[in-house]
């Protein structure tokens, strides 16, 4: 099932600094989704054939914060910091997001 409520939003900084040297992004981004239901099969229950029982996915919270920043368009630094409550959830049932992360990362372009 559909959860009832999925909200998505996200609030950023951009700007030129150092005489265009720097072009910079920075800011949050928040995703909520209210509890889903779903079925779930018994296969393994002798005796019993398509035992259903309904249960739900509580609904979740995250909050990630990213930055990057492109030097002199050669060089560009990215950051981010994923799930800053760290917060266990689930978006689909049995499957497990993965808790709070730290993704860093440089690309540089020697030739051009």
């Amino acid at each position: 099932m559909i959860p009832s409520v999925m909200l998505n939003w996200k609030i950023e900084y951009r700007d030129t600094l150092f005489t265009s040297a720097l072009h910079l992004r920075t800011g949050f981004e928040a995703k909520f989704s209210g509890k889903q239901a779903f079925a779930e099969y018994d296969f393994y229950e002798p005796y019993v054939y398509y035992d259903v029982t309904k249960s739900e996915v509580p609904a979740w919270f995250t909050l990630d914060f990213y930055l990057s920043g492109e030097i002199q368009k050669s060089a560009m630094v990215y950051f981010s910091w994923e799930n800053l409550f760290g917060y266990h959830y689930y978006v689909t049932p049995y499957f497990p997001m993965p808790g709070r992360g730290i993704r860093f990362g440089i690309t540089w372009e020697f030739a051009n």
